[in-house]
Formats: C-alpha cells, sequence, structure tokens
C-alpha cells in the first residue's frame, strides 16, 4: 500500500491553512509563504503547540496527514480546555501569549474560523506550561510554596 492510500501526503500538496499532522506527531498549519520567498523552498509552517515556525528534515517532501479541526484540539492539548486549579494563576500570561499566536496565524492564511476553535486551547496549554515551568524551577530550589506569591504581571 502505498503512501497516498494511507492519507499521507508530501507537505508540498497541501493548500495553504491546511492543518497536518507529521508522522513524528506533530501538528502544524500550512503557510503560503515560504522560508525563502522562493517556491521552490520549504513552506512557511507554524506549530500549534508552541506557534513557532516548523523546519522539517525533508522539506516540502516530509509526508502529512491533514486533519479536520474538530478534535484537533484533544490531540494537541489533551482533552480539557479548563485551566486546573492553581495553573488559574498563569491565565494572563497564557491569554497574551494566545493573542500573539493567533495574530500571527490569521496573517499566515489560517482562517478565522480555524482560528476561533484552537484558540482556547492554545490558551489553556500554555497556561499549564507556565505553570508547570515555574513550578518546577521552585521545586528546584526548595520553594514550591512560592508559586502562589508570584504576582500576575499582565494584571
Amino acid at each position: 500500500m502505498n503512501q497516498s492510500e494511507e492519507g499521507w501526503v508530501m507537505l508540498k500538496d497541501l493548500c495553504p491553512g491546511a492543518v497536518f499532522v507529521t508522522r513524528e506527531g506533530i501538528y502544524a498549519v500550512k503557510s503560503e509563504y515560504f522560508y525563502t520567498g522562493d517556491s521552490q523552498s520549504q513552506c512557511e509552517c507554524v506549530l500549534l503547540a508552541s506557534g513557532e515556525y516548523a523546519h522539517f528534515r525533508d522539506g516540502n517532501r516530509t509526508l502529512v496527514r491533514e486533519v479536520s479541526v474538530e478534535g484537533l484540539a484533544e490531540s494537541v492539548t489533551g482533552p480539557s480546555t479548563e485551566l486546573l486549579g492553581e495553573r488559574d494563576h498563569f491565565a494572563g500570561f497564557a491569554k497574551l501569549e494566545t493573542e500573539e499566536i493567533c495574530n500571527y496565524l490569521y496573517f499566515s492564511s489560517v482562517d478565522k474560523e480555524t482560528i476561533a476553535i484552537v484558540r482556547p486551547y492554545i490558551n489553556t496549554f500554555l497556561a499549564q506550561r507556565a505553570y508547570d515551568l515555574v513550578q518546577h524551577a521552585l521545586t528546584m530550589l526548595d520553594l514550591p510554596e512560592r508559586i502562589n506569591s508570584i504576582p500576575d504581571l499582565t494584571e
């Protein structure tokens, strides 16, 4: 069975704005732009998990599978968009970062409907990761109880 029969296609064959997953489980959005401005170079892609540019070893020949937006967020961030307890403390930070990522997605030809669907999942993911990072750092410093004394600098 060849790759296309399994639903896998080369990145270059996707339409701009398509959300896809690689064989390694990396979720991204394909942009209409190219890294060097030359249509023969790798097309720009944005990682859903971080909002950073994606660079694939096989470039436009990377095998990907387009994914529907429904159910996508659970694949990227987990089943819940609810912040968990103490992680709520980082909601302001997450909201600011989510806005930046969604603005970038919009200017990278991702339609507003797709952005509206993934926005709460990106926000939750960022708040959770910010909390986890700070909690880990404070634990390493033997100060885990100090997490609640960190002011919300976004207010």
